[in-house]
């Protein structure tokens, strides 16, 4: 008896692609006491932070998500310019947007 008796046929070119590695997720994230510190101390200390697996945390005054090389939201931390409600960090986009 043979080892491949009984078993399916093996087709050549049937099998899945290779493994291809994921999208790394990259959270975007307020830090609220550099918020605070900035407010209390009047300091302007980047309150916007990018974290992705295996790499440092940066953070800045302004984080654009891209799609495809375009900027398609913007994450904005101004303390001399709040808005005219008070908030000094939003998110601004022209792309559509779905509420749940």
């Amino acid at each position: 008896m043979g080892c491949n008796e009984g078993a399916p046929p093996l087709i050549v070119g049937s099998y899945p692609r290779v493994w291809e590695r994921p999208i790394p997720i990259k959270r975007i994230h307020v830090n609220r006491h550099t918020l605070a510190r900035n407010k209390k101390f009047g300091e302007n200390a980047p309150a916007v932070g990018v974290e992705q697996s295996g790499r440092t945390k940066r953070y800045g005054h302004r984080v654009q998500i891209m799609v495809n090389g375009e900027v398609v939201a913007s994450v904005i931390h101004s303390e001399e310019r709040p808005m005219h409600c008070g908030a000094r960090c939003w998110i601004e986009t022209q792309a559509e947007v779905r509420v749940e």
